[in-house]
């Protein structure tokens, strides 16, 4: 239990750093570096998500716990080792060639291999991070070195940033940020005693790859849909404005995504967990705490970007991007929203029942609608059309998901702590009004800390999942 809070804390302390980079790059940056800066982003989460993504998930999935035989660690390590190493060196050569024989990329040879560099170097802190939690179970270590990335890529991005190094640097303090605490952590973990090559198994390879590759569809819709959106703002109406629009999306996603990445991280390990060892009725007394939890960071999270964005965007946003990120905010959030139910809860009975391949589906279709209406809708709409691009796709990609996942494994949802959520929500938001329109450092401070004690009061006195209860049994014991 101490270590999953300590996992919470740091995802916590590294999803403010992230968000504090946003702050400080729309600070240095002009539209068009910024708009440079979101299509290397772009590229690096494709790769990911086309290459390595159902890697990760299949490793939270197979994994066996510290408890199990050591041979059975050892197999799953080592052919999970192999499918990295192949990989990665696949997404080495083809990167490279495409960089020789197209004229695609806008940026220069060396800035193309740091950005290669920083991908595998992502993966391989990845992966030997989430050996050390899941097979050596030391979580405060894991902690820890998330703390140490988000950490070194802060402050390295700020200075590079700082002494005009541009987009560059930014991509180099990101390179700087894994490699460097990976090596430590190589070291830390010795997981090369978990590595043996003759324990290689292809049947096991083709299981992980049975249960993952689908996933690639799940996983790369998100960068996809992001990084349609940036490619064609960019490609239709310029590079500046694919930057105005990138910056008020970063923050949503560091503001709000976040959040419920957090959720996730934290509860789903116990939901597979509980399904494997316990049953379906086990799973979905977690999946209701799961959706609680939820509900619970992004409702009010939500109310708050709609209705005071220029609270936020005003202290947090570079001048050059304050009109236009005030502009969007409330419509990025409320796409954000649904792609974060969607993402992570709706598509959770295919992860649990291993049913991965019927989200081929709903991934192309969500991916090709917003190809489609973005194109034809940014040359009408402009910067709007994107938002419309968005909207459709992951409206459907939830529609058919929910619908899908609904014929093997029906998901709980606990309407009366939805409803007092909305209204914890809904009380505070209206409590805020009297900071509408603040823009100093020290209001946005006393606007945040007023609106979380609000809305934990109204939560309280609500009784939400019985917390009430629970708190005053607590109080007595001590």
């Amino acid at each position: 239990m101490k270590g999953n809070v300590y996992i919470f804390l740091s995802l916590i302390l590294g999803g403010v750093l992230n968000f504090l980079t946003i702050s400080v790059y729309s600070r240095y940056f002009t539209p068009e570096e910024y708009g440079y800066y979101s299509i290397i982003l772009s590229i690096i989460l494709l790769t990911l998500g086309f290459v390595f993504s159902w890697v990760d998930l299949s490793s939270m999935r197979f994994y066996t716990s510290e408890s199990e035989k050591d041979n059975e660690q050892t197999n799953t390590v080592t052919n999970f080792f192999i499918i990295y190493t192949s990989l990665s060196l696949l997404i080495f050569i083809t990167m490279n060639l495409v960089y020789s024989f197209t004229n695609l990329i806008p940026f220069s040879l060396l800035l193309w291999q740091i950005i290669i560099l920083a991908i595998v170097s992502e993966v391989i802190f990845i992966a030997v991070n989430t050996y050390i939690r899941l097979i050596k179970n030391k979580l405060n270590l894991y902690a820890l070195f998330l703390i140490i990335r988000t950490t070194t890529a802060f402050l390295v991005g700020w200075y590079l940033v700082y002494n005009k190094f541009s987009y560059q640097g930014a991509v180099i303090a990101s390179l700087i940020s894994f490699t460097v605490p990976l090596l430590f952590l190589i070291f830390k973990s010795k997981i090369w005693k978990n590595i043996s090559f003759s324990y290689t198994n292809i049947n096991t390879i083709k299981e992980i790859a049975q249960f993952g590759i689908p996933l690639v569809f799940v996983m790369v819709i998100q960068s996809a849909i992001n990084a349609t959106d940036r490619f064609l703002l960019a490609g239709v109406m310029g590079v500046d404005i694919a930057g105005q629009y990138s910056v008020s999306q970063d923050l949503v996603n560091k503001l709000f995504i976040f959040l419920a990445l957090i959720i996730n991280k934290v509860t789903y390990p116990l939901i597979i967990k509980a399904y494997d060892n316990f049953g379906e009725s086990a799973a979905i007394k977690q999946l209701n705490i799961n959706i609680t939890l939820l509900l619970g960071v992004s409702i009010p999270a939500l109310l708050v970007m709609m209705f005071y964005p220029a609270n936020l965007i005003n202290v947090l946003i570079g001048q050059d991007f304050r009109e236009t990120s005030i502009q969007l905010m409330p419509y990025q959030v409320s796409i954000a929203l649904i792609n974060c139910m969607t993402m992570f809860y709706i598509i959770l009975p295919f992860h649990i029942k291993k049913k991965t391949k019927q989200l081929i589906l709903p991934s192309l279709v969500g991916l090709l609608s917003n190809l489609i209406v973005g194109w034809l809708c940014i040359k009408y709409m402009g910067i709007y059309g994107a938002l419309l691009g968005s909207f459709v796709a992951y409206s459907l990609y939830f529609l058919i998901a929910f619908k899908v996942g609904c014929t093997f494994f029906k998901l709980p949802f606990p309407s009366l702590n939805i409803f007092k959520i909305t209204l914890a929500s809904t009380v505070m938001c209206l409590s805020l009004i009297v900071f509408a329109g603040q823009s100093s450092l020290g209001m946005l401070i006393l606007f945040v800390a007023s609106g979380a004690c609000i809305y934990s009061l109204m939560i309280i006195i609500l009784n939400v999942s019985n917390i009430r209860n629970m708190l005053f049994k607590k109080l007595k014991r001590n």
